[in-house]
């Protein structure tokens, strides 16, 4: 069983996530929802995760900052980004923390489970 992680600063969207793994992804243990980096990146420093699933822009600490974290420590945590933002500077700085997805927002079910 993997472990997971979730971060979104919109309640809606982390809880959706939460309901879309639970149904589509049984091999997937939820370990955490979170509405801010800061405590998402709490949470990775005491148990790093297989998965984390986090929106880049959040209160306190962003997304990046967790994948910068992840890549600094050399964890084994695989990293993906939800974003509203289609940027290519988050896209460019995103690929060089070798996260291993961004999806942009609004997405269909499907484009995150793959």
């Amino acid at each position: 069983m993997y472990s997971i992680l979730i971060a979104d600063d919109e309640t809606i969207i982390t809880n959706g996530i939460k309901n879309l793994i639970e149904s589509a992804c049984p091999e997937l243990a939820i370990k955490g929802v979170f509405n801010d980096g800061e405590a998402l990146l709490e949470a990775l420093k005491k148990s790093p995760p297989d998965i984390v699933i986090t929106d880049i822009c959040m209160p306190i600490e962003s997304g990046m900052s967790v994948a910068e974290y992840v890549y600094k420590e050399h964890l084994s945590t695989r990293v993906i980004f939800i974003s509203g933002y289609q940027h290519f500077e988050y896209a460019k700085q995103a690929l060089s923390y070798h996260i291993s997805s961004y999806v942009v927002k609004p997405f269909k079910s499907s484009q995150l489970i793959e």
